[in-house]
Order: C-alpha cells, then sequence, then structure tokens
C-alpha cells in the first residue's frame, strides 16, 4: 500500500500558507484538528454566495479562536450593520464553547483564485468542475468534489495535459481518462483543457458531467478553455 503525502505541505512557506496556525499539546491536538475542519465546512456552507474562497483558524489561547475569511463578497458576510458577523459568530461560540474573533478578508481579483473560479463555473453549469497542477487537483467545487479534492491525478490525465489540446469524451470512448489515481466514480463526460503558460503545461480545469441524460457540447469546451487560457496568462 502506498503512503501518499499531501502535496500542500512540501508547498507551505514556498507558494502556500498554514489553514490552521496554531500549536497544541498531543492532549488538545485531535480536538482542535476536528474542531477547525467543523468550522471550515460551517462557514463555507453558510456563507457559499459570499464566494468564500478559504478560512484560516488561529488560535492565540487555548480558549479564544480567531477566523480569518477570506471572501470575494465580503458585503455578504458582514450583513447589515454587522448583524451578519455577529450571527455567524454566536453559531460559532455555540460550537466551540470558546471566545471567538471573526475577522473578513476581501479577495480583490476572484477570478485569480481557483477555487472561486471553480464554483462559478459549477454554478453556471451545474457540472463537478476541478482545477488541477501537474500534481493534484487544487480545488473542486459541485457535487463528488470529496472525491476529488487534493488527491493526486492520474498519469493518464497528465499525458492529456502534455498534449495540450482539448478533450471532450465520453466514458467509454478511447480518450476518456480517470482524473485522480484513487478514482471510484464513473462520469458521462468529460472536459479537459490543460493551461498552458510560456508554452508549459502547467495544469487543466477539468469539467465532468454526472448526469448521463445532458450532453457536454462546445458550449462546456468553450468555458473551460477560457478559464484554462485566463489562469494560464495570469501565470506569466
Amino acid at each position: 500500500m502506498g503512503q501518499k503525502v499531501n502535496p500542500h505541505g512540501l508547498r507551505v512557506g514556498v507558494n502556500k500558507d498554514w489553514n490552521s496556525k496554531w500549536y497544541a499539546g498531543k492532549n488538545d491536538f485531535a480536538d482542535f484538528l476536528i474542531e477547525d475542519q467543523q468550522i471550515r465546512n460551517y462557514v463555507k456552507k453558510t456563507l457559499y454566495a459570499a464566494g468564500v474562497a478559504s478560512v484560516v483558524v488561529e488560535r492565540p489561547a487555548a480558549d479564544k479562536v480567531r477566523v480569518v475569511i477570506l471572501a470575494a463578497r465580503p458585503g455578504m458576510v458582514i450583513g447589515r450593520a454587522g448583524d451578519g458577523v455577529e450571527e455567524l459568530k454566536k453559531s460559532i461560540v455555540k460550537m466551540t464553547g470558546k471566545t471567538v474573533e471573526i475577522s473578513i478578508e476581501e479577495v480583490r481579483r476572484s477570478e485569480l483564485d481557483a477555487q472561486l473560479t471553480a464554483e462559478s463555473i459549477a454554478q453556471a453549469l451545474g457540472c463537478l468542475v476541478c482545477i488541477c497542477d501537474t500534481d493534484q487537483v487544487i480545488t473542486a467545487s459541485g457535487n463528488g468534489r470529496k472525491e476529488l479534492q487534493d488527491k493526486y491525478i492520474s498519469s493518464a490525465l497528465r499525458q492529456v495535459m502534455d498534449g495540450r489540446k482539448i478533450v471532450l469524451a465520453s466514458e467509454g470512448s478511447r480518450d476518456y481518462v480517470r482524473i485522480v489515481t484513487e478514482q471510484e466514480a464513473v462520469y458521462a463526460e468529460e472536459v479537459i483543457a490543460p493551461i498552458i503558460c510560456v508554452g508549459d503545461s502547467i495544469g487543466a480545469v477539468v469539467l465532468l458531467n454526472q448526469d448521463s441524460k445532458k450532453e457536454f457540447g462546445e458550449p462546456e469546451k468553450k468555458v473551460a478553455s477560457c478559464a484554462a487560457g485566463f489562469l494560464g496568462r495570469q501565470m506569466e
């Protein structure tokens, strides 16, 4: 059995930062880790329409939690006269039983954030969307995203990326490939648009059709191509 390591850990301090910023002894570590995930899930679910890019949890003390929310539409988080933040704060206090401080930061160029880009496409087309780099799925949005999020991409997908051509394939066809190495789900169709930056393939935008009654076509290829082209140009 292979031992898998999330590439995020290798990139911290290079082009990634910690999602949780605290230190805990062995007696508290597991509880804090689970609590962090519960907070993130709650914030993401409650404020999905606000375009939440990430949620950073800090713990200046064992009984204090600071939640930093990076959102494309901070006004939807804050609410009128700040009542949105207060309601969120009350919910997290009830969840954790700790003193809670909430900080809202705006994502000024949401189109450059992979998470928000995937969510926007998923909402518009009603399909599962993931954005990959050359190692893993860095973000996914839509029903079934948990099977793909942060997973290592397959060698077959890497070959498609290296081919630098947009692929539209149906399940069972010659061009159909698995997206991740440990993929169990089978998708009716897929669109793969490589992200090209300065002549190199650095990732891909992938659209996955889970509805056999619906067919992908030129509109989906166009959306994937535009998203991949824009992301590639921003990396130059």
